[in-house]
């Protein structure tokens, strides 16, 4: 039995070896398996990478009208953005609950501002619409962290 090379040429013209693999002319065009499954070269979207890019932009600019405007202080604790890049929901958090409402009012009452502000700020065509949402998901984390720390101490007594 002859051993062959890649690169070769069998006794038949028509196969070559290809990388230990035999080609004939029929299969010769197609890709060779390699029996590993095929990664996805992408693995988050263009949507994803904005958000990303609007949430640290944004952070800095929220921090700033808030200082300029006399607002309770809050922070940006995510941002979701349209497929069609046309809306931002940022979802804020206001460091004193109670004040959560006047916070909100005030970055509705700004939004115009903040854009524009933003708009100098990233390298994008379009800077989406921004709406402003207060995110309770740390005022719901406290509350279930005193409700679990209350039933700790009622079960020690």
């Amino acid at each position: 039995m002859q051993c062959r090379r890649p690169g070769s040429v069998d006794t038949d013209p028509a196969v070559v070896v290809s990388g230990g693999v035999a080609r004939t002319a029929s299969n010769f065009f197609r890709p060779i398996a390699t029996g590993a499954p095929s990664v996805p070269t992408k693995s988050f979207h263009r949507t994803d990478r904005v958000s990303a890019q609007l949430r640290r932009e944004l952070g800095t600019l929220v921090r700033e009208a808030v200082s300029e405007h006399g607002l309770p202080s809050v922070s940006v604790s995510d941002v979701e953005v349209t497929r069609d890049m046309a809306h931002a929901k940022v979802f804020v958090t206001a460091l004193q609950s109670e004040r959560a409402d006047e916070a909100m009012k005030g970055l509705k009452a700004v939004a115009y501002e903040i854009r524009f502000r933003l708009a100098r700020a990233v390298k994008l065509r379009h800077v989406p619409e921004l709406h402003f949402h207060y995110d309770d998901s740390v005022d719901r984390g406290e509350r279930i962290d005193n409700l679990l720390r209350d039933v700790g101490e009622s079960s020690a007594d």
